[in-house]
């Protein structure tokens, strides 16, 4: 087992208090007005470029070209709903839970709601998959939900806990992360347990899945490489920090960050260490791979781009001097699309040399 450097994992209890925070915000929310509670926004993209962001009270359709506003679901802010996870888009819908128990389908053209579904007992707060004609939407309440095109429940996984993970997925599979310190692998279309491996921790974020390997990390610090056909663990690493995101995997390397603001490099076959670097903030949105290295978002308002060798290219801030960027950008043709919390704007729009395109701030 390699040892990565041991540090105080004490961040990791305040990012759970600001989402737990948020969720009870809500539930004790009666009457008008805004929801004050936390989220951060979870951004995606259609393949005409058009960006769709889910945040607070409100899910956006933004345009790639120019960051305008292209339309608000729902028209008027509800405090009934607080919308956490990255959407998904289907067809010419876009699909987004909410903290209310809701999953949402609405239009993409013009943002008014085609179905929802209520099925669900808990606050959703992991981002929607879509692939083929199914939907699998995971849930606060332990289930995983496969849902057609139309919002009919097609089938329910159980887990011990609450997913806060989107599931990773191949042509047989799911791979559905829970907080109860399980990995799942799921038949697609039965919705039966493969496999399921036990982990030292809660995981909650989406796997890396290459070449029919899954790099996963958990929030005490633990980081895998299982065999998706099995289950069987090839290798492990333990470090105290928590890691929050999901590693990057190119060129026989695996990188990923953790809460103290380290990024690590390993050797994807073997778990050797290949090189670390360590930079300003706490490492809690995944990082983007592009064309001689990755980009890695952090909670003091940085993008920060390092080659596959360890060495920094650029960094560069977003406006605000509490901004935190907290989920993972997007790529949107040869920009970098991603949302901010706290900061001067809520979406910005960056090229891969690390200057800014265009900014979008609620009105």
């Amino acid at each position: 087992m390699v040892n990565i450097k041991m540090k105080s994992n004490k961040k990791i209890y305040l990012l759970l208090f600001t989402v737990l925070v948020g969720s009870l915000l809500l539930s004790a929310c009666a009457g008008g007005g805004m929801l004050a509670g936390s989220s951060w926004p979870g951004v995606t993209a259609d393949e005409d470029g058009q960006i769709y962001a889910a945040y607070k009270n409100e899910v956006l359709a933004i345009s790639s070209t120019n960051g305008s506003l292209v339309w608000t679901y729902p028209a008027k802010a509800e405090a009934s709903q607080m919308f956490y996870g990255q959407p998904a888009v289907y067809d010419d819908l876009v699909i987004a839970g909410a903290y209310n128990k809701i999953l949402h389908a609405i239009n993409k053209q013009n943002g008014n709601v085609s179905w929802t579904f209520e099925g669900a007992e808990g606050k959703y707060i992991s981002g929607i998959l879509v692939d083929a004609d199914t939907i699998y939407a995971p849930n606060g309440d332990h289930n995983l939900y496969a849902l057609d095109s139309s919002g009919k429940e097609l089938w329910t996984f159980e887990t011990g806990n609450a997913l806060w993970a989107t599931p990773a997925f191949d042509e047989k599979a799911l791979y559905q992360p829970s907080m109860d310190h399980k990995l799942y692998a799921i038949n697609r279309q039965t919705g039966n347990e493969i496999w399921a491996v036990e982990l030292d921790g809660a995981s909650i974020f989406s796997p890396a899945l290459v070449d029919e390997v899954l790099y996963v990390g958990t929030i005490d610090g633990s980081f895998y490489a299982i065999d998706a056909r099995n289950g069987r663990i090839n290798w492990q690493t333990k470090g105290e920090a928590a890691l929050w995101s999901t590693p990057v995997v190119l060129n026989g390397k695996v990188f990923f960050g953790d809460l103290d603001g380290n990024i690590f490099a390993y050797d994807a076959q073997t778990g050797n260490p290949v090189w670390e670097v360590s930079i300003e903030g706490s490492i809690v949105g995944g990082a983007v791979a592009y064309e001689g290295g990755m980009v890695f978002p952090t909670e003091t308002g940085d993008l920060v781009a390092i080659n596959e060798e360890g060495i920094k290219q650029w960094t560069r801030s977003v406006p605000g001097e509490k901004a935190k960027i907290m989920g993972t950008p997007v790529v949107v043709g040869d920009k970098l699309v991603f949302g901010v919390v706290d900061g001067e704007g809520l979406l910005y729009a960056f090229d891969f040399n690390g200057n800014q395109v265009w900014e979008y701030t609620v009105k």
